[in-house]
């Protein structure tokens, strides 16, 4: 990847290739981190901003590297920018559901030092937007309301600008729509207590 940076599709294969392979082995992961993979791929995110398909491999790059429970992990990415990477992600490609679940599976590890960066980057707007934009699907709600907790719990600001943005319209249509679906509802319904 940093061989060919100029190379778009490349960058996208080799991204779909980092996340295939750190998905479920633990090794893997740990070598594509010491080898430098967050930081290609945060690279490749902020080059190719327009590629759909490159940001959705590069956020599940990010995801099997940086939010899998090791803070080491969530440090370094915090380090290359890899959390404002991820909600210019969300906010450039509204309308990809597989980008907008991604990228919010990112933001479902309570990390304060990474959640604070998303505060500023836009997260809260943004993840108000995916609910709005993708309320058909349970995938992206379910994960739009765990991350927003985990932002605004505990933080009267974050609340207060979550409601601004409209969470809790968007958590209630969310009941109503995918009332059938309980891990949909369970999330729905604790955001909307933390938004009391």
């Amino acid at each position: 990847m940093r061989r060919h940076s100029s190379d778009p599709v490349l960058q996208t294969r080799a991204c779909g290739a980092l996340r295939n392979l750190t998905r479920r082995v633990a090794a893997n992961r740990t070598f594509a981190v010491n080898a430098g993979a967050i930081e290609v791929a945060v690279a490749a995110m902020r080059t190719y901003a327009s590629v759909v398909e490159l940001q959705e491999r590069a956020c599940g790059v990010l995801r099997n590297l940086s939010s899998c429970s090791i803070v080491e992990n969530s440090n370094l990415a915090g380090n290359v920018d890899a959390v404002e990477a991820v909600v210019a992600a969300l906010r450039g490609h509204p309308t990809s559901a597989e980008v907008q679940e991604t990228a919010l599976f990112i933001f479902t590890v309570n990390n304060p030092r990474c959640t604070s960066r998303a505060v500023d980057a836009g997260a809260i707007e943004a993840l108000v937007a995916a609910m709005r934009g993708h309320a058909g699907s349970a995938g992206v709600q379910e994960r739009a309301f765990t991350a927003l907790y985990f932002i605004i719990e505990g933080n009267d600001e974050n609340k207060l600008r979550a409601r601004s943005a409209g969470a809790k319209a968007s958590a209630e249509a969310a009941l109503k729509t995918h009332h059938a679906t309980e891990k949909v509802v369970t999330e729905a319904q604790d955001l909307l207590q933390q938004l009391l």
